[in-house]
């Protein structure tokens, strides 16, 4: 079951997201293999199954280390603070 979470977690993350755009059609097809009770996705869910345990783990880390990194939201700053007109001394004076 974990691997079939991991498996449509990846497919979501290639459809919706920025993940790799070749890999959109090969894991739709593993997710219909797995759940189709076919043979081979009985081997497809166990070497998921293998994979998912220390792929997740990896992703929770990375997850908790840009939510130290970034913060919860993670929306760009204004454009207008870059600007060097905006910046602003200790009493309101230009640098």
């Amino acid at each position: 079951m974990l691997g079939l979470l991991l498996l449509i977690g990846m497919a979501f993350w290639c459809w919706f997201s920025s993940g790799p755009l070749f890999l959109r059609w090969p894991l739709v097809v593993l997710i219909v293999l797995v759940t189709s009770g076919h043979w081979l996705g009985g081997i497809v869910t166990a070497y998921a199954a293998v994979f998912a345990g220390p792929i997740l783990t990896l992703l929770i880390i990375f997850a908790g280390l840009m939510i130290m990194i970034r913060g919860i939201g993670c929306r760009p700053r204004n454009r207008y603070y870059r600007d060097n007109r905006y910046r602003r001394g200790w009493y309101g004076d230009r640098w």
